[in-house]
């Protein structure tokens, strides 16, 4: 998404410019973005959200931080906001690939489970980028989300939701607590 793509508001809807957010960040109450890169029929569609009153996963504070990173950085305008600097470089920008992200992955795998008998250990090439989107789909739909609604927070078709849901949500939670007792068979 560019810069242009997001629209906050306070709450009575009225617009607020990007110095006014600067001034008082807490104003912002409700939140516009246009999701212009979709991998759905669903291109420039925008998505509506509110603050939701907890520091961590709201979506008014994502996009305020987003947008000072991008303009403390320097992107421009009509670039993508998800840009970071090349090392040494005071021009060039680069983007997140999924190399990147699936590097990152399998490192935090190392440092969060350090044995090597461990299960991520002896199948790290199951770690890939599109890992982060279906565990994303099960915290979702453990947490009573709609097929509808998961496939809508992430961009997805239902069918492709379902899919991506199918046993592994509820099963894998039962399996995963049953396996911590010491009592599952797998």
């Amino acid at each position: 998404s560019l810069p242009c793509d997001f629209t906050l508001l306070d709450d009575k809807l009225r617009i607020l410019s990007f110095n006014e957010l600067v001034k008082t960040p807490a104003r912002a109450s409700h939140l516009h973005v246009r999701f212009r890169f979709d991998k759905s029929p669903q291109n420039f569609t925008t998505r509506k959200f509110r603050r939701t009153g907890h520091r961590f996963l709201c979506p008014i504070l994502a996009s305020i931080s987003i947008l000072y990173r991008a303009t403390a950085l320097g992107v421009p305008a009509t670039a993508p906001l998800g840009a970071f600097r090349l090392k040494g470089s005071n021009q060039s920008f680069t983007y997140i690939t999924s190399t990147d992200v699936i590097h990152t992955m399998r490192e935090a795998r190392l440092a969060t489970y350090p044995d090597p008998k461990h299960f991520l250990h002896q199948n790290v090439k199951r770690i890939v980028a599109h890992s982060l989107r279906v565990t994303a789909a099960v915290a979702l739909f453990n947490m009573s989300y709609s097929i509808d609604e998961i496939a809508f927070r992430l961009r997805w078709q239902p069918q492709s939701a379902q899919h991506y849901l199918r046993e592994c949500s509820k099963h894998s939670d039962e399996r995963t607590t049953s396996a911590m007792a010491g009592t599952c068979a797998i």
